[in-house]
């Protein structure tokens, strides 16, 4: 899970900034995704979470990566950016 709260100072259209989820297995992404953030009303701060569900592991080298990616030139604040990682119960057989 991510989650983070964010403020902008212009309306968004889910176009100028993407919360960015990608995993890579030996260096090469094999699940990328990007989540537009929308904002009808500015000035004040939102949330945003997503659930990503990742490929299964397979090595100790795969790499998780997530970030904000600004594809216009615009300000936005972000405050408590955090990634929660659940990991599958273990069944009793």
């Amino acid at each position: 899970r991510i989650s983070f709260d964010y403020l902008s100072f212009d309306t968004l259209r889910g176009e100028q900034f993407f919360l960015i989820a990608n995993y890579l297995y030996k260096g090469k992404s094999i699940k990328y995704r990007g989540f537009g953030l929308n904002d009808k009303n500015p000035g004040t701060w939102k949330s945003f979470t997503i659930d990503y569900m990742s490929p299964e592991l397979t090595s100790t080298k795969n790499q998780f990566q997530t970030y904000i990616w600004a594809k216009e030139d615009s300000e936005l604040l972000i405050d408590n950016f955090s990634v929660i990682l659940f990991e599958p119960k273990q069944t009793l057989e």
